[in-house]
């Protein structure tokens, strides 16, 4: 998933996507999320004589998407991030866009940014973990990457497609926060520019956040996964505590619902003509009962491409 500001309380996604959180849940875990504490020692508590028989070294509290930008990619490994980009290009062509340069937002570790340099495409990632960023420049080094926060990021000019993959906008936690970063994608595209995204709806993040713990181990990366799910504030609570060759942490990340009547509305309010819900991968319109949409938003104005080769 994906961090959107760069402080310890600042929004973030969710563990942000690879847009930095878990904005990343991988598939084996994708029906969990965490709790606000732990009630016994983890699997990862260390006993240590020097504190007295029974004393408990317990795991790091971090901040959202720092520690856990060292393991990430380890956990996430098999997120499908490149048919999530295979699809999003694929909606954005058929609503007219031909290529140009890519925003990537809330692009964490650079997993759906990869499959964008592969294509050939000019990429700009924007994050607000700087963690995650270091990952990130050190797998991609030609990409331009800028820290900030999703709302108010300083942007390098302007662009034909927007992505923000792996629940970057459930990060967006309180009202107007959408908004904001509607408005900020809307003045960085071209004209006839496409804006594509995922969200998890409140149908999802009321079932798939809500079960049992859920542990296992990636490479050498031991983790636990707790949730729980707000019905009355909307809002999913995960910890996550992890345990690799660089020691134990715990993370805390929450993520809000967007539905389809909230993202269309918002999107239109923020000046986009054309606001598609879709399922994933059918790409047919969605509807309430949904757990997971896509989202493509186009500029007005004629497609992005020509407006680019004449310097619109």
């Amino acid at each position: 998933m994906v961090s959107i500001g760069g402080a310890p309380d600042n929004l973030v996604a969710g563990p942000r996507r690879g847009g930095s959180g878990v904005r990343g849940r991988a598939p084996e875990v994708a029906r969990t999320l965490w709790p606000t504490r732990f009630d016994r020692p983890g699997p990862g508590a260390r006993f240590r004589g020097g504190g007295g028989r029974g004393a408990v070294a317990w795991p790091v509290r971090a901040p959202p998407f720092s520690a856990l930008a060292n393991v990430y990619d380890t956990i996430m490994q098999d997120v499908p991030y490149a048919a999530w980009v295979a699809f999003a290009l694929a909606g954005a062509r058929e609503r007219g866009w031909r290529g140009g340069r890519v925003l990537d937002l809330g692009c964490g570790t650079g997993n759906a940014t990869a499959p964008l340099v592969r294509a050939g495409l000019e990429v700009v990632g924007v994050d607000g973990s700087a963690a995650m960023l270091a990952v990130a420049r050190a797998k991609l080094p030609g990409v331009a990457w800028v820290r900030g926060d999703l709302r108010d990021a300083p942007l390098p000019g302007r662009f034909t497609l927007a992505l923000a993959v792996f629940d970057v906008v459930n990060n967006l936690l309180e009202d107007g926060d959408l908004a904001a970063v509607a408005a900020l994608v809307r003045r960085h595209l071209e004209p006839g520019g496409v804006w594509a995204f995922d969200a998890n709806t409140t149908p999802g993040l009321a079932a798939l956040w809500t079960g049992d713990p859920v542990e296992g181990w990636a490479g050498e990366v031991h983790f636990r996964w707790r949730h729980a799910w707000d019905a009355a504030a909307r809002r999913a609570t995960v910890e996550a505590w992890c345990e690799g060759p660089a020691g134990a942490f715990t993370e805390v990340h929450r993520e809000r619902p967007y539905d389809p009547p909230e993202l269309r509305r918002v999107l239109a309010a923020a000046g986009f003509e054309r606001v598609d819900v879709v399922r994933y991968p059918s790409g047919v319109e969605a509807d309430g009962e949904d757990p997971r949409v896509w989202v493509f938003a186009v500029r007005p104005g004629p497609a992005a491409s020509e407006a680019a080769g004449r310097g619109d």
